[in-house]
């Protein structure tokens, strides 16, 4: 049943969800996952620009601030989540990475909730999703046409699969004590080499392919109907096409 501005009680959730109030919260949480980088780096001997399993936090602000703008001014498309979200977890994986070498290198696993950070480091899996998502349902939340649906549910299925392995893997590890990490904070068994991860290693072999062929299938799409566009639409297709090369 519809509401008195003729929005129906799920479109009204949606909303809810989508408000104000959540886009400060996340902007709070990306604001403290940046600061936290700084101690932490500095308790696992790195500096913040040294390679772990994510983005720098410097380089990852940028794109917060473009999902902050965006879930502010358009609550209702999701490109501004999608964008706060693989922030937020390139972030986490960042800070849980500094954590991890400090723990398991530094002082050899006598650290608190290590094992905490060692769950939260493979962070870079789902921001590598959600970077590819940006691409498909980009610039209203929308694939480019309804026939580019397929791609879209078989990205999310490839992605959420992948996702699933990192998590495996690191619980098993975990459970395991099979926690050797290298000198980024990345679990060597995630690292699609290790002899003792063959499933994991096969399933990497058919992911990356996999996932670059949707990215190129959706920003073929959007290639395509940059030739139906106009006005505010191109404008947007070109801002696309220029962040991506």
């Amino acid at each position: 049943m519809a509401g008195p501005a003729g929005v129906t009680p799920q479109g009204a959730e949606r909303l809810r969800l989508a408000s104000p109030v959540a886009v400060l919260v996340l902007g709070g949480l990306l604001l403290v996952l940046a600061a936290a980088a700084v101690p932490l780096a500095r308790l696992a001997h790195q500096s913040l620009n040294a390679t772990t399993g994510s983005s720098p936090v410097w380089a990852t602000a940028p794109f917060a601030v473009v999902g902050l703008v965006l879930a502010w001014r358009k609550p209702g498309n999701p490109l501004g989540w999608i964008i706060l979200g693989g922030a937020a977890f390139s972030m986490l994986s960042e800070d849980a990475s500094y954590y991890t070498v400090a723990d398991y290198r530094l002082h050899h696993g006598g650290l608190p909730l290590g094992w905490v950070a060692l769950l939260a480091q493979p962070g870079w899996a789902p921001t590598i999703v959600l970077l590819g998502l940006t691409f498909l349902l980009f610039p209203d939340g929308r694939p480019p046409s309804p026939r580019w649906r397929w791609v879209l549910w078989v990205y999310a299925g490839i992605g959420l699969l992948w996702i699933a392995g990192t998590v495996a893997i690191t619980v098993g590890a975990i459970i395991g004590h099979h926690t050797r990490v290298d000198s980024g904070g990345n679990l060597l068994l995630l690292s699609g080499t290790n002899p003792a991860s063959g499933w994991w290693n096969a399933l990497q072999l058919v992911f990356f392919p996999l996932l670059a062929l949707c990215w190129l299938a959706s920003l073929a799409g959007q290639a395509a109907s940059w030739r139906r566009s106009s006005g505010e639409r191109r404008q947007q297709l070109k801002w696309l096409m220029a962040g991506a090369g």
